[in-house]
């Protein structure tokens, strides 16, 4: 810490290189979600080399497998309407790290942003959103399968 003034930015740690992390926006119980430096979502991630903003989720690898499957997912899903394209995944130190698109605010945001309810529309139309989403892609390409 040397008290200079004249930097704006402390130096911080990249991930893969280009991923800059600012602020926590999400977390869950297999890990954590950050952007970066944004004046209209929250915070998000920034690619240092393009200034482009992006969202990162990180997990502990030595506890938590979940990232690599939901990058699977995220794969398979891939061009289809509401799904962020991923733009990298592995492995930075101790942490597994999926770096994707960031879409929008967060379901947590937009609950805060109308004191912590949703209007019974609201809740239809995401859940509409939701099942069209994920079942969609998965009916059109013959991929239904019995549990």
């Amino acid at each position: 810490h040397s008290g200079d003034k004249s930097s704006p930015r402390k130096k911080v740690d990249l991930i893969f290189g280009k991923y800059e992390l600012e602020t926590k926006i999400g977390e869950g119980s297999f890990g954590k979600i950050y952007s970066g430096m944004s004046t209209q979502i929250n915070d998000i991630a920034v690619n240092v080399q393009t200034n482009e903003h992006f969202a990162l989720k990180i997990e502990n690898k030595k506890t938590n497998h979940l990232l690599e499957a939901e990058s699977h997912i995220l794969l398979y899903l891939k061009g289809e309407e509401g799904i962020p394209q991923i733009l990298s995944y592995g492995y930075s130190g101790e942490q597994n790290v999926l770096v994707m698109e960031l879409l929008g605010p967060s379901l947590s945001e937009l609950l805060e942003k109308n004191n912590g309810t949703f209007s019974l529309k609201t809740v239809c139309l995401l859940a509409y959103q939701i099942v069209y989403i994920f079942l969609t892609p998965i009916a059109q390409s013959n991929r239904i399968y019995s549990l």
